[in-house]
């Protein structure tokens, strides 16, 4: 159908704006792309902190199997990363810097 072809190659809809996502006061003092990282793995999975949380405080069924799986492998890895940066962070802007 001649109509069918000339919709589909008919020029393309311009690209949705790119959203800013609000910055926090951690990812100014985080190298690389740590922050990123971890915003990806958290809502990949669905973590909050209170369930990471219950988790590490005793119970692990809070979380499923695949969330621990993140966890263990993609987050905690980054939490030891940042750590450095962030303490120096705090050490310079005090413990309740990073609260909104």
């Amino acid at each position: 159908d001649h109509g069918e072809f000339h919709r589909l190659w008919s020029p393309m809809p311009p690209p949705p704006l790119h959203l800013v996502s609000e910055r926090r006061p951690a990812d100014e003092h985080l190298p690389g792309n740590l922050a990123q990282r971890l915003e990806i793995a958290v809502a990949a999975t669905k973590l909050t902190a209170e369930l990471v949380e219950q988790a590490i405080t005793g119970d692990v069924s809070a979380i499923s199997a695949d969330q621990a799986v993140v966890l263990v492998s993609e987050m905690l890895p980054i939490a030891r990363e940042a750590y450095a940066h962030l303490q120096v962070a705090v050490n310079r802007h005090g413990v309740n810097w990073m609260t909104p």
